[in-house]
């Protein structure tokens, strides 16, 4: 696989994510490895006027305006579907053996070569981070789950277990959807736009949103693993190691003897908000990370967005 065709790229909400975006690209240039040769793509939601506040730098980038529904944009999390769709087929139409999607409050500590995938691998995705509204294996299916797998035709003998990262929950499938490597001639990310349209807003899912809000906010992951489950025999799901998309957001729910010592020991990690000051301490921080991430920490905060 040539590094240089290939794509990583992301989506944010410029005046929402533009923070966490700009660490981004910065973290990425910086410590990105040989993954600083991808194509690099940002799909940049459209904005109101008078509220666009862009990344303060863009050279290595080639910026998107992605095709998003008002009624989409206003659904918790929906909208990076949609981008992460169109990013997916813009990388096939330039002939791209693998893409890389990823949230803009992602972190790169080392080059995260797992994100490269063989020839028998259709995906690299990480397990939740925690267990929230997946379903244990020791306990019947609930019907939230019962109504998805239903809606795409899925049984529950063809189901396999993993464990939620931070909780270690023995789960069902469900994936986090913060970070992920596919070949896009595949269609997954295209294929879970479709399949989220075609459930999302029934009325059969509405009553669980009214029950649970959880079941709203992350409607967009469950049927995530569904797609992948229709899409990808087991054995083509790489599931990442926790040193990837380790959540500094959460790292307080994790027990001491399972937690990294250092972020140093991580490759890529998350932190949810940037605002939030406490994921930056989350875990210890070594020389020359600490300084690079705390310099590059203070000059987003003195900017306006």
């Amino acid at each position: 696989m040539k590094i240089s065709d290939s794509i990583l790229a992301f989506h944010y909400d410029p005046g929402e994510t533009t923070r966490e975006a700009s660490l981004l690209t910065e973290n990425l240039m910086r410590w990105g490895g040989r993954f600083r040769y991808f194509l690099h793509w940002v799909f940049e939601t459209p904005s109101k006027v008078g509220q666009r506040k862009p990344l303060k730098s863009l050279s290595d980038f080639s910026v998107f305006t992605p095709d998003i529904p008002m009624n989409i944009r206003s659904f918790p999390l929906a909208a990076k579907i949609f981008a992460a769709a169109e990013a997916e087929s813009l990388a096939e139409q330039a002939g791209a053996p693998l893409l890389i999607w990823l949230d803009p409050d992602s972190l790169i500590i080392h080059e995260p070569l797992d994100l490269l995938l063989k020839s028998n691998e259709n995906i690299a995705i990480s397990p939740v981070h925690l267990k929230n509204i997946s379903c244990l294996v020791e306990q019947p299916l609930d019907e939230y789950w019962k109504t998805i797998y239903s809606h795409f035709n899925l049984k529950e003998g063809e189901l396999f277990h993993i464990t939620s990262m931070i909780d270690q929950k023995e789960i069902y499938p469900h994936f986090n959807a913060g970070l992920i490597s596919v070949k896009p001639q595949l269609g997954i990310l295209r294929q879970w736009k479709e399949n989220f349209l075609s459930l999302y807003d029934t009325e059969k899912m509405k009553v669980f949103y009214e029950t649970d809000r959880r079941c709203k906010l992350y409607i967009h992951q469950a049927v995530l693993a569904a797609t992948i489950l229709v899409l990808c025999k087991q054995a083509e799901i790489k599931l990442l190691p926790q040193t990837y998309n380790y959540p500094l957001h959460v790292a307080s729910q994790q027990a001491a003897e399972q937690k990294p010592a250092v972020i140093n020991d991580l490759i890529t990690a998350r932190y949810d908000d940037f605002s939030d000051p406490e994921w930056i301490s989350a875990l210890p921080c070594r020389e020359p990370f600490k300084s690079w991430l705390n310099d590059a920490v203070s000059e987003i905060q003195l900017q306006s967005f």
